[in-house]
């Protein structure tokens, strides 16, 4: 929902290193992140951000 909230028109979502170096994509320099709530507890903030795909 947060996802949607922030991009309804996302098609897909990764991490900006696993766009960079799995799937050969770049991300745009100050392209702007859609921000997660970390469940896995890795990121000490809390928060996490993943990179959208817009055809």
């Amino acid at each position: 929902m947060l996802t949607y909230a922030q991009r309804p028109d996302t098609t897909a979502c990764a991490s900006l290193e696993l766009w960079n170096e799995k799937m050969n994509c770049r991300v745009n320099k100050g392209a702007q992140g859609i921000t997660l709530i970390d469940e896995d507890g890795v990121h000490r903030s809390g928060l996490k951000y993943v990179m959208d795909y817009l055809p």
